[in-house]
């Protein structure tokens, strides 16, 4: 089983927002499970994954999974001073995907 935890890529909880490119990045982080869960997750989840570590996943015709990635907003993690709105889009993502 793979997952992600807080302290994954710094001694503290520190998860960037896409926006930051630079060597601070924890982009590799999304990068490295997708290519991990790839053969799991279709091309959308994969997408939204690599955007912001978040996806969802039709089980069936009536079961979807939702996955949030709640790293972005730990108490310790000081890039959300830096973007704290939203960074990624995963509460409007989330919004679009419960209507």
């Amino acid at each position: 089983r793979y997952y992600i935890m807080n302290f994954d890529t710094h001694k503290y909880p520190r998860f960037t927002p896409p926006s930051v490119t630079n060597k601070f990045s924890t982009q590799w982080v999304y990068e490295t499970a997708a290519k991990a869960w790839s053969q799991w997750l279709p091309s959308a989840s994969l997408k939204t994954f690599l955007h912001g570590g978040y996806y969802s996943r039709s089980i069936t015709p009536r079961l979807r999974i939702i996955v949030l990635n709640n790293n972005v907003c730990f108490v310790t993690n000081f890039w959300q001073a830096f973007e704290d709105r939203d960074p990624s889009g995963q509460l409007q993502w989330l919004v679009e995907q419960l209507q």
